[in-house]
Order: C-alpha cells, then structure tokens, then sequence
C-alpha cells in the first residue's frame, strides 16, 4: 500500500517565531532561537521534505518577533490555511501561579521583565491555531520554551470552565509538541559558541533533515516524538499530544525512506567551550598555525594536536580559545572543553583514570569502566566515530593526557596547554606562547585609554611586567583611571603580585577616603548587584550620600561593579579586611540586619503587619510607600536578595532564620522556585531548630506551588511536628494552614475544614490576626464552593476587618474578590455590590501588580 500523503503544501500555511532578541534587560538574547527558525524554514520550502511555497512560509526572529507581529503573521496564516497550519514558537516562557490556575506566559521581544504582566498566555497563541474563516484540517504547534509542558494543561476553553485536552473535539489543535515538561527548562545555548540550535529543534532538523532509519517515505507525529525522545536523552522530556488520531497522520516526507541523506543540521551534540575573555593582539600567526592544522582534521586528514606551552600568564588559554572560536563551524557537532587546574592552589593533580572518567561524561556517557583499560578503550572508540574539537587547558605533563590523545584515522582537534613543553607528545604543532613584541605590548596599552600617552612611559610599564599578556592586558584596563607615571611608581615600589599592586594603586587614587571606603564596601557585599541602600547599611552611612559616591566611583572605574579585580575576585575580601580590619564581621552583620529589614518592609507592606518579629524598627527607613513600589523592589533586587540570605545562613547571623523565611515567600510570589528551594534547603545549615522549622515550611511552600502535593504534606507535618515542640504558635498556625491547603488539593474534605478550624482557634488564642485571616478567607472559600452564602460572607467580612487593621493588601484583595463572587453567585443576585467589590479588588491587585486577579477581576465586572 502506497503511504498516505502529507498536507498539501500549496494549501497550507508556516509561521516560524524564533524570538531571539529582546528589549528588556533581564531577558537573555538567545540567537539559536533565530538560527533554528532560519534552518526550519529551509528545511520546509524542500520538495523531499514538504515543499511549502517561499511565500506560504513566514519567519518572524529578532526584533520583528513583537506580539503586535505575531499576531498579525498568525491571524493572516489561520485565515489563509486549508490544509494544515504549523507554528513553531521558540524563546522565553515563564509560569504564573498569581491566578486562579497556573498559566504559561510567552514573551514576545518587546515584553518586559521581570514585570511580567504584558506577557501574552499560551491561550493567546494557542487561540490563532482554533480560529480562521475555515480552521485548517492539520494544525500543528511546536512549542519550544521553558515549562512548556504546561500548555497540555490549558484545556479546550482555555481555563473558562476548567476543562483539559480533549481528544474527540475536533476544534481543539491537532497536533501539540512541547520541548519540556512543566517544571523543566528548556536548554538552549547562550551563544553560538555553545551551539547552533536549541536541544529541542536541533532533533527536529536532524530528523528532517536527515532523515529516520527504518521508516517508510513519511513521517508521522508519533514518529518525530520517537525520534526526539531518543535524540535529547534526558536533558529534557519533551511531551506530545494529539488530537483526532492526528498521531498517525503523515505530516512529513521521509528523506531517509525517499533518497538519500542530506547535510543538515547534524546531531544535536555538545559545547562546553567557553568564549575567550579580554583583548587579543599579536597573536594571529599563533592562532592562524591551529586553525589550519584542525580544519585539516575536520576534512578527514587523520587527527590534528597541538601544545601551546608557555609560562604562566603568557596567553595560552587565549590563543587556544581564540581558534576554538574560529573553528566552530568547522567542529558543529562536538566541542568539548576540560580545564585541568594543575596550577590552582588547593587543587588535586587529576590522575589519567580521573581524566578518561570526565571527559566521557563530557561527551554524555553515564556508566564508565572502573578500569583504565575500559575507559581508553571507550574514549577512543567515542573519538573514532565523532568529529570533535576538544581542549584541555593547563595540562601538568605528558603521562596525564597520553591516554586520551585521539587516534589515527579520526576526524578529531586536540588542542593542550601546559606551562611545560610535554616533549613525549608527538603533536602536530608546537606553540610556544612567548611575551608581547614592544609594538604589540603598547597597542594593548593604549586600548585603555583615549588619552594621548608618550610611549617612552609605556615601554617602561610594559616592561615592569616583562611584557606578559595577562599582565599588560591588566595593565591597560587601570589606563582608564590612573596615570601611567603612577603606575610606574606603584610597580616599582610594590614586592605584591604586579595586579594586585595596580588595583591598591588604582583604589588610592580616588581621590578620597570615602570612594575608598565606598568600594571596599562593594567588596564586601556578596553581590552579585547592590544599590546604594544596601552599601549605605555596610557604611554605616547616608543613603544619598553613598548614592553620589557610587555614582563617581562607576564614573572613576568604569568596569568596577562589585569584584575588585576581572581575574582575581579573592582580593576583594583581602583588601576589605585591610580597611576594615577585626570589624569585618560586623560590617557584615550590618548588611544582613539591613536586608532583613528591607525584606520585611515588603513583607509587611503585602501581607500585612503581623507577619514575623519587626526589623524595621530596629532599621528605620527602609519603609515602602505602598504595595506596588514593595513588589517592584523585589522584582530588581531579587539576586541581591538570594545572596544576602545565602551569605546570612553560611555566617550563622541571628536574623537568618527569619530572612530566609520571608525571601523564601517573596521568591514564591515571583516565581523563582528553584531559588526559593535553595535558600530553604540551605536553612538545615544552621545550627538550631529555628533553621529545620523553617526550612520545613519553605520547601512545602514550594512543592504545593509545584503541585507536588505528596512532598508538600510531608514538610508540612514536619513543620508541625517542629513547631509544637519549639512552642511556635505562629509557625504551627501556618503549618496547619498549609496541610488544609493540601487536603483540598487533594479532595479529603473533612481534613480541610478540620485544619483551618483548628489553625482559626490557635489564632485567635493567641491574637495572631495574619493567620486568623488566612484561615477566614480558606473557610470563606469553602462556603462560597457549597453554596453556604450567608457563612461565606460572614467569613469573608471577618477577614477583610482584620486585613484592613493588619494593612494586609493581598489578603483584602482576596476578601473582596471572595465577596464579589459571592454576591455574584448568589440566587439573591445582587450585582451593584459586586461589581463595587470587583472594582475594589482590582484596583488593590493592580497595586500589587498582580495582571491575572486584575484580568480575573474585570470579566466578572463586565457580567455585573
């Protein structure tokens, strides 16, 4: 039987969406998005592959890849198609919890972060697929984001009455991809040094591009899920889901049934190379001779090694970098990076069983020979039957890397520095990586600084240094800030390491003691940002005071944020020791009772005043003026926040316990539950129950908001346990909140209400008004549900009189919301207090900047 045709390709319809650059900020840039969007669409318009029209086939990447573009290239697309419509949508994709339901939210290249309010749900994309004048036979969505799994869950209605996928309904999607589970990432490389495409596409364009053994002349669905589970291996989980039996239906042709194999983007492999840092001059000859000698590897001329050796600061990481970099199209597959730290302090010689065992499980291997004889024998059969570029950086002698050299015959570059010639090598090219010629030394000089400089001062700098390019290359970023006399004079008078020495220099010439001591205190803060409130607590200072001084040491060193120096981030806490001496931890310890504080004012600002012991009274002025400005405090201050609380438990400080708590908190309302999960974890560090209590309660937090609901029971009942034993009314109040919170989850009704009642007494006993409100809002809840309006709105009324007198803004909302929907629902039906109720609710939601209540909130205004 000839195979079933795929979609007619002239009646059919692409729009492929690689949002590869974006506006804000915070968003990393990701050009394999664009890269894979570019080669998916050759791979389309390709008669042995489907052969779609050029101009059937639209490809928004970059900057054009807005939500305004988006729509308007979809809405033409679903119009036009008859036959089958495919979208592949790949970029950044966050979860929202803050909502009735958790939503997956795409960001387009003009959204913002991390305010993710104008992010667009998937029901938005997803919706371009259901709608047309006549929807398309086929529709089918690649979806390649982070937490994409999600959208499984998204139902037929998108959230409207609850419902999921749904295989009989035939206006639902036929065919859905997605490149991960819910709860996992996406990985795509940051740079095209790392590779060209996502995990995801990459086994995409393998499988059209060169086809799949073993299949008749097309491809199906069921195929490409196949293939892709079997091609990403366990990075990642990528998930399928058809509807209409479209799992069978071909879409593709098959190029390995149809013909031969065609060069596409390869498998999907691996890069652990990292970028070369710093400038680079006089170098070319050196990194011209590797080039050469790898391409000719990479053409199939037997393997090519190479030894670059030199003293230490000479350069040889740099060259080889520099080549690896001009290699990458030469070396797609596979190119992999080992550093060996031979001359880092602290750090173990590896053996050669130690080497042959990491680079295998570079290159993905998980079961490895206990033997020597069983690892080389591996490696060597891995490099035989792979084109690679691999470097082992800082290598200590020949008996360590002899083993792993590639054999004769394979497609491989083995490029190896050492500070020793390894003359047992039989390497192809021998580099010596010697000091700067005088020409080139004071070409690098004079990249760090615009000002006309006599040269006969920097032959004399460079010379100080011996022409080291490490050295100079430090040397011509203090040019920037620091006269070369200086320098000079700094150099000659020091017997300290020449950068260490440059940087003393470069920080005493501020020109005061207080940029001085303004960054030395950006040493001492654990970064990796800071504001001038946070460096104002280390002072000791005036906040606008530090403010100006920040704002002139940036000016006066301009690639000076926290560390002290780009090469040696240790220095930072030796020259803060210098200046503050035996005081070092109670600078610290100022930074750790500020950032409590500040967490708390937030704290307090959104869930109320009762929420844990008041460090704002011991820390005046770190008050918000409102909801909204707390949140957006804790949007940009975030990473500040994970590291102060992280520096604060390793240091064992009194208010650790307690920051924890409420970073911990305030990460769940942002979303950052792999941070929130660590900083939990990390609170067993401590040396008190206080830590295991609330580390217990944490980690719940984040498993029910992964809806890991066995896991978030177990640490409830061990906060409870913990909390009854340490006397903790407030911490046991929360903990059976929380286990009722589970038990509605999972449907055992009588445990809910036996929880919040019993949470209810505990908090009225002890006058803990937050947790009365929380468990008056549950109960409220669970009366609306079974229709018990009058109890409902007697709970609802309690806990807004009692979020009102906390300042709770969160929990007011909640209470309104919950009477709004009352009201609405009631037969009584009594719509004007609703819709004030509604409007009320809204408007403290938009404060805490909270899109999905505020949209929630709206619908229902519209209905009143």
């Amino acid at each position: 039987m000839a195979p079933l045709a795929t979609p007619d390709p002239h009646r059919s319809r692409a729009v492929l969406i690689g949002v590869s650059e974006y506006a804000a900020s915070g968003l990393h840039d990701y050009p394999a998005m664009a890269a894979g969007a570019r080669e998916l669409a050759r791979l389309l318009q390709s008669e042995d592959v489907w052969g779609l029209p050029k101009e059937h086939c639209r490809t928004l990447i970059g900057a054009e890849a807005t939500q305004a573009n988006i729509s308007r290239e979809l809405a033409a697309a679903s119009e036009a198609a008859e036959d089958a419509l495919l979208v592949y949508f790949g970029g950044h994709g966050e979860l929202d919890r803050h909502g009735p339901r958790t939503r997956l939210l795409l960001a387009a290249s003009d959204d913002q972060f991390p305010n993710l309010l104008n992010w667009r749900d998937f029901d938005w994309l997803r919706g371009h697929l259901r709608h047309g004048a006549h929807p398309a036979k086929h529709r089918i969505l690649f979806l390649d984001t982070c937490h994409s799994g999600e959208a499984m869950n998204q139902g037929v209605l998108g959230g409207d009455g609850g419902e999921t996928w749904d295989e009989e309904d035939r206006t639902d999607l036929s065919t859905l991809f997605t490149a991960c589970e819910k709860f996992e990432k996406a990985e795509v490389p940051a740079d095209p040094g790392q590779g060209r495409y996502s995990k995801f596409v990459a086994a995409l364009l393998d499988m059209l591009g060169n086809g799949i053994d073993g299949l008749q002349g097309t491809l199906t669905p069921e195929d490409l899920y196949d293939g892709m589970k079997s091609r990403i291996g366990g990075a990642q989980t990528p998930r399928l889901l058809c509807a209409d039996g479209a799992g069978q239906s071909p879409l593709f042709k098959n190029r390995r049934g149809s013909g031969p194999a065609h060069e596409s983007a390869g498998p999907s492999g691996r890069s652990t190379m990292p970028l070369p840092q710093g400038d680079m001059i006089g170098r070319d000859s050196e990194v011209g001779n590797l080039v050469r000698g790898a391409r000719q590897a990479a053409g199939g001329e037997d393997p090519f090694i190479a030894v670059v050796h030199g003293r230490g600061g000479s350069g040889k990481s740099a060259i080889v970098l520099r080549a690896a970099t001009e290699l990458r199209v030469d070396f797609s597959e596979w190119r992999i990076y080992l550093n060996l730290h031979t001359w880092t302090p602290g750090q173990p010689k590896r053996s050669p069983e130690q080497l042959l065992e990491d680079l295998l499980v570079e290159v993905g291997h998980t079961r490895i020979e206990p033997d020597l004889a069983g690892r080389v024998s591996r490696w060597r059969r891995w490099l035989a039957d792979h084109q690679a570029l691999i470097v082992l950086d800082d290598v200590a002698d020949t008996d360590q890397v002899e083993l792993a050299l590639p054999p004769a015959g394979s497609r491989c570059a083995l490029l190896i520095t050492s500070r020793n010639a390894l003359g047992g090598i039989s390497a192809d090219r021998s580099v010596e990586a010697v000091p700067l010629n005088e020409a080139d030394g004071i070409a690098l000089l004079r990249r760090g600084t615009d000002e006309p400089l006599d040269e006969s001062i920097l032959v004399r700098l460079g010379g100080l240094v011996g022409w080291s390019p490490k050295a100079v290359d430090g040397l011509s970023r203090q040019l920037a800030h620091v006269r070369p006399d200086l320098l000079v004079q700094s150099i000659e008078r020091s017997g300290s390491p020449v950068l260490e020495a440059v940087y003393r220099d470069a920080l005493a010439q501020l020109g005061s003691n207080a940029l001085h001591r303004t960054a030395i205190a950006c040493g001492v803060h654990p970064g990796p940002d800071f504001d001038a409130g946070s460096i104002a607590a280390i002072t000791d200072s005036d906040e606008a005071l530090i403010a100006d001084e920040l704002h002139r040491l940036i000016q006066a060193l301009p690639h000076y944020r926290f560390r002290l120096h780009d090469e040696d981030a240790a220095l930072a806490s030796v020259l803060a020791a210098d200046s503050y001496g035996d005081d070092l931890r109670g600078v610290r310890a100022r930074f750790f009772v500020w950032m409590a504080g500040r967490v708390h004012a937030a704290v307090r600002e959104i869930w109320g005043e009762d929420a844990t012991e008041a460090f704002a009274k011991e820390t005046p002025g770190l008050e918000f003026t409102g909801p909204g400005e707390a949140v957006k405090w804790l949007n940009d201050a975030s990473e500040e926040m994970i590291s102060g609380t992280l520096a604060a438990i390793s240091a064992a400080h009194p208010v650790a316990a307690t920051l924890a708590a409420e970073s911990g908190r305030c990460l769940v309302l942002l979303n950052r539950l792999d941070d929130a999960e660590t900083v939990a974890t990390r609170l067993n560090d401590l040396p008190n129950a206080r830590g295991a209590l609330t580390s217990s309660l944490s980690l719940g937090r984040v498993a029910f908001s992964r809806e890991q609901w066995t896991t978030a029971s177990k640490c409830f009942q061990d906060a409870l346990r913990l909390s009854r034993t340490a006397g903790d009314h407030i911490a046991q109040a929360d903990a059976l909140l929380r286990l009722g919170d589970v038990a509605r989850m999972l449907e055992q009704r009588s445990d809910v209400r036996r929880h919040y009642n019993a949470a209810l007494d505990l908090a009225r006993a002890t006058g803990d008004r937050i947790a009365q409100t929380a468990a008056l809002l549950r109960l409220g809840e669970i009366a609306r549900m079974r229709e018990q309006w009058g109890a409902a709105e007697g709970h609802y009324n309690a806990a807004l009189d009692l979020a009102r007198t906390t300042g709770a803004c969160f929990a007011q909302a909640d209470a309104l919301l919950g009477l709004g929907l009352a009201g609405w629902a009631n037969p009584r039906r009594r719509y004007e207090d609703a819709r004030m109720q509604f409007l009320e609710a809204r408007d403290l939601y938009r404060d805490l900047g909270l899109s999905r209540f505020v949209e929630f909130c709206q619908s229902f205004i519209a209905k009143c």
